[in-house]
């Protein structure tokens, strides 16, 4: 009897664990088909608009990604002297300029194959969902 109850509360352990060890990470592609959406769905887009929409978007997002990764990897790294110092500000402001000539090439693509209105909401339901999206990460802190 005993033996039975230790197996259940060991097996009940090992569900509790694998359960919560699910949830935890960022799920980058869920990130991005969920954006993705919420942006079509503020703007109104319809459904050809939003086949011109996405490429780009998706475009937009790898690329903006890989910097925003650099600039974090910076940001995180440990220096010692002061030219070290110095040439990681420089790095992280070329960086940031990228990140912003890569929005302004975006806004540029967008505009050649949607109406200007729908450029500006899709501009707004893009920083809309940013905020959500942190106001909800630091609502699990």
């Amino acid at each position: 009897m005993r033996r039975i109850f230790y197996i259940t509360i060991l097996m009940l352990a090992f569900v509790m664990t694998g359960h919560a060890q699910q949830h935890h990470g960022f799920d980058y592609a869920r990130f991005q088909s969920d954006m993705i959406t919420f942006i079509a769905n503020e703007a109104k887009l319809n459904a050809a608009q939003l086949q011109q929409f996405k490429p780009i978007c998706e475009a937009m997002l790898a690329q903006k990604r890989v910097l925003f990764k650099r600039v974090r990897e910076a940001n995180r790294s440990t220096y010692t002297t002061n030219e070290d110092f110095k040439n990681a500000i420089q790095k992280v402001d070329k960086w940031e300029l990228e990140m912003k000539t890569l929005e302004k090439t975006y806004h540029d693509n967008l505009l050649k194959v949607l109406p200007a209105q729908k450029v500006f909401l899709i501009i707004k339901a893009e920083a809309k969902y940013h905020k959500q999206v942190f106001r909800r990460a630091a609502g699990r802190r």
